[in-house]
């Protein structure tokens, strides 16, 4: 009865990103750009691709048409089949949906819970909220969540091999955090990776069993050894890798003797005086408080007080866990899942990208502490996706739903932000809850 109800849930929300998709997708055809980044140099620079101009040589002083620019190749493609800009991030949330979901299953989530997954993912106002826009965000948070599923379930396959090296080039070709995002993935999955291609048979080894009779069997099993060995795929992952996403780093500095140009770094000269970069993020908390708090809430609802309280459940449970506390309930259950490895490393990931987007820019605005919220993705997925693994138990899944369902309908009403409205909302799925417990009890 309950797994009918859950898959019942679970349809809904699909029908509701259907149509929200659907309606993004309506009003693509006519629409026409806005959004300030995409018309100073989003736009700029696919129509510069188009015209032949990959090399800078002619961005003069407009500073942000130097920025890695992998994406953009993309929505050059686009412009060229003539497909409406507008159908950009319509596609940005088409692929960031189907990397969430295999992610969801990499991390050995059912069929419907990684749908579920998914469409939350996809249907956070964070998300659709930038949907007509021609950022580059979804799209940078659709390539990380690739690389984390390549590298949760690596293989030997040269496919594998050369998605990785090519999702792993856009993330870094895509902005200048990539490079911080992939260093925290090669600190979290870089172990397990290494040993794996060191205990992978298809390390260079031959086949004992395999008899070579002429000199041109001998040729082509040694080029066949060759091309199976783990190293050289890992050459060509690397050769894409530093050609879709090294390349914007190498032209700056051919240009501008800066790779990472017009930042300005301890090691290279860039242009200083930027009111939005001297104001980070970290830096906007301690003087908007308020404000940086209104934007989270703003752009993804009530998932950062459930994510908080989890990180508070965590710790809580891993301090009575090494303190041997006596305790009851189902605190202790957490170190004992045969999921906790993987939940760590969700949170390694999640913690380390936090510090990453911490640093990165804000500015002394309100319009910006909302915007800049889309920089996070990489950090809220891992973490929702670690809420979805701890409720594989019914009863958790019970809890966990009204609250997915509640976010995937917020979408559909776009309402004006209000903070107290917020606040209201969230009796909602506690109703949901409340009657839920109260249908379970009349049952029994």
């Amino acid at each position: 009865m309950r797994t009918s109800k859950f898959f019942t849930i679970q349809l809904v929300m699909l029908v509701v990103f259907i149509y929200v998709l659907f309606s993004a997708a309506f009003s693509a055809v006519t629409y026409l750009p806005t959004e300030a980044d995409s018309l100073h140099y989003h736009i700029p620079l696919a129509e510069g691709f188009l015209q032949g101009n990959f090399g800078g040589g002619g961005y003069g002083n407009t500073i942000h048409m130097y920025f890695p620019a992998a994406t953009e190749t993309l929505l050059a493609v686009q412009m060229a089949l003539g497909i409406p800009v507008g159908f950009f991030n319509v596609f940005g949330v088409l692929a960031l949906v189907g990397s969430c979901f295999l992610l969801g299953q990499a991390y050995d989530l059912k069929k419907e819970a990684a749908i579920t997954f998914a469409v939350t993912v996809g249907t956070l106002y964070g998300v659709v909220r930038w949907v007509h826009a021609q950022t580059v965000d979804i799209w940078l948070a659709a390539y990380y969540v690739a690389v984390v599923a390549l590298l949760k379930r690596p293989s030997t396959n040269w496919s594998y091999f050369l998605n990785l090296g090519i999702f792993l080039g856009l993330l870094i070709g895509s902005k200048y955090s990539g490079p911080l995002f992939a260093i925290g993935l090669i600190l979290v999955f870089g172990a397990h990776f290494w040993k794996f291609l060191r205990e992978s048979k298809l390390n260079g080894k031959t086949n004992s069993n395999l008899r070579l009779q002429t000199s041109s069997d001998t040729y082509f099993k040694s080029a066949e050894i060759l091309f199976s060995s783990n190293w050289i795929k890992v050459g060509a992952a690397g050769a894409c890798t530093v050609g879709i996403g090294g390349f914007w780093y190498l032209r700056n500095w051919w240009v501008t003797g800066n790779p990472f140009f017009p930042l300005d770094t301890p090691f290279f000269a860039g242009v200083s005086g930027n009111a939005i970069i001297e104001v980070p993020i970290w830096k906007a908390y301690l003087l908007y408080p308020r404000q940086m708090l209104d934007g989270a809430v703003s752009e993804f609802m009530f998932w950062p007080v459930m994510i908080l309280g989890m990180i508070v459940y965590l710790i809580y449970s891993w301090c009575c866990h090494k303190t041997k506390i006596p305790i009851t309930g189902a605190v202790p259950v957490v170190f004992r899942m045969p999921e906790w490895p993987a939940i760590r490393a969700l949170l390694s990931l999640a913690l380390y990208n936090f510090a990453v987007f911490l640093l990165l820019p804000s500015g002394d605005s309100m319009q910006l502490h909302v915007s800049q919220y889309r920089f996070a993705y990489v950090v809220v997925i891992p973490l929702l996706l670690i809420l979805f693994i701890l409720s594989k138990k019914i009863t958790a899944v019970a809890i966990l739903m009204p609250w997915a369902v509640l976010s995937n309908f917020l979408v559909l009403t776009q309402f004006p932000y209000r903070p107290k409205l917020a606040t209201a909302v969230i009796l909602i799925p506690l109703s949901i809850i409340f009657l839920t417990k109260q249908h379970t009890a009349s049952k029994k």
